[in-house]
């Protein structure tokens, strides 16, 4: 209604400016062609802005998602790991004992070292998805940043 109200008022004060004639007309119908297409390009752009914000809340939505699903791999990886360190410490009691030989220790070591790169490769996963999170978020990092704590790793 608003963008109606005003092509009309422009109408009549270009109309009060210059009095009907056939060249005022055919400048009339310039103009309204014109506001056609500026509408038409406005329309468009809001249909772009808008695809362009969804894409991004769905970036970040999937972005949280990951992290969440890195969260509970990156916990079972390091039950799996203490678990099989566990496991190595009661075989290597049993091989002081006598009661194994070398090749269950080496089992049980080879068991424990798996366990191991698998909890470093869900953190370095995690680690990414959190790079991608700040990347969906639409920002780089900040050149003077300089905070230590950044830097500090977690504690397990």
């Amino acid at each position: 209604m608003g963008m109606q109200r005003q092509r009309s008022e422009f109408y009549a004060r270009y109309r009060i400016l210059y009095p009907r004639s056939e060249c005022n007309r055919a400048h009339l119908r310039w103009f309204h062609a014109l506001q056609k297409a500026a509408e038409a390009a406005l329309d468009q752009a809001e249909a772009q802005y808008r695809a362009t914000v969804i894409t991004a809340f769905q970036n970040v939505a999937d972005a949280l998602r990951a992290l969440q699903s890195d969260a509970r791999a990156v916990k079972a990886a390091r039950r799996a790991e203490d678990t099989a360190k566990a496991s190595l410490d009661i075989v290597q009691k049993q091989l002081n004992a006598g009661q194994v030989n070398q090749l269950a220790v080496l089992n049980a070591q080879q068991t424990y070292l798996t366990a191991s790169v698998i909890r470093v490769q869900t953190e370095a996963n995690r680690l990414s998805d959190t790079a991608a999170l700040f990347m969906a978020l639409g920002g780089g990092w900040p050149a003077a940043c300089t905070t230590p704590a950044i830097r500090v790793p977690v504690a397990r």
